[in-house]
């Protein structure tokens, strides 16, 4: 998380983040007028010399905190501002009408990079579905069979966008039983077989079971993507191919994109704007893998409608010549 100080100073912002004793303030305290709270309530938040620069006399707890809350909000609206203006010179968008950072970097893609050549589907109903099992997220469990001392670490970076360069699924996917994995680009259902743990101390397939992702040793049926069983084979493991979906080879869908951003984050010149381009870098990937969100559709009275909007989100919002409202919630 960064912090709105270092946020305002790395885009040269007028607005300057305030300073408000926290610790200091209860329901007995709101209204208290005196002395300035002393430093100890203030010691995590700002330097002595600060401190002692803070006026003596009679410090107002109430006006204080609306003063602190009130630059709080100028310098994030300062902020957007600045950010706002910078993603409708470089893409031509306009950041305020999407609620979302992959919304808006989905937005950013879809009008500035996509080539509609590419033929990427949007795929509904059974189809989806098989294919949508086979979409698990990473493993995050730890191994401590064995402790290292004096040992190195090393950070692989940018592994989402590294794995968007690869080759991708266009077009429309055809159902097929073909029995050679080698002749299919696409989602396949089988039987996986794992090696045993003297051949891969670690397993490398993963499957969902009581809505948590293990790594099974016993066999298993699953659908999974054709490249990643193609990859396991290489460590030991067996596949025996039921059928599946064959899709188009798509190079460089996103490699545009990609290597625009990654040169972003890479020359950043600040945290700040280094942990923008990798937000947007990583924030694609997985909107293309967000379920469809079904919308509601509703006629209702203007009173309703009032209600309704305070509450939801809705995206469409169209007064009817009978006086009506029609609104579409998600």
């Amino acid at each position: 998380m960064i912090h709105l100080e270092k946020v305002l100073i790395s885009y040269n912002c007028i607005n300057e983040k305030g300073s408000f004793p926290y610790e200091f303030l209860s329901k007995n305290t709101l209204n208290y007028i005196g002395e300035k709270p002393l430093f100890k309530y203030y010691a995590k938040i700002i330097s002595k010399t600060e401190y002692d620069n803070i006026p003596c006399g009679a410090w107002n707890c109430q006006n204080e905190l609306l003063n602190y809350l009130k630059s709080d909000v100028n310098g994030l609206y300062e902020v957007m501002m600045i950010m706002s203006k910078s993603i409708l010179w470089k893409y031509n968008i306009n950041m305020t009408k999407y609620k979302t950072l992959p919304a808006l970097v989905m937005a950013i893609f879809t009008s500035n990079f996509y080539n509609e050549d590419l033929n990427i589907k949007v795929i509904k109903g059974g189809v989806e579905k098989d294919i949508r099992s086979a979409y698990l997220g990473g493993i995050v469990e730890t191994y401590n069979k064995n402790i290292v001392k004096n040992a190195s670490h090393y950070d692989m970076n940018s592994q989402y966008p590294f794995a968007m360069l690869n080759y991708m699924p266009v077009g429309n996917p055809v159902f097929t039983t073909e029995n050679n994995l080698n002749n299919i680009f696409g989602f396949v259902y089988g039987e996986v077989i794992p090696p045993c743990e003297d051949k891969l101390r670690i397993p490398l397939i993963p499957i969902k079971i009581n809505n948590r992702v293990v790594l099974p040793r016993k066999p298993f049926k699953t659908w999974i993507f054709s490249e990643l069983i193609k990859d396991a084979i290489n460590y030991g493991y067996e596949f025996n191919l039921i059928c599946g979906y064959n899709f188009d080879r798509g190079p460089e869908v996103f490699n545009n994109y990609v290597n625009i951003l990654y040169k972003e984050k890479s020359e950043a010149k600040s945290t700040v704007e280094r942990n923008i381009a990798k937000l947007m870098l990583n924030s694609l990937y997985g909107k293309f893998g967000m379920k469809d969100i079904y919308n509601n559709l509703k006629i209702v009275s203007p009173t309703e409608a009032d209600k309704i909007s305070k509450k939801y989100n809705y995206n469409l919002f169209v007064k009817l010549s009978n006086g009506n409202i029609m609104i579409k919630l998600f």
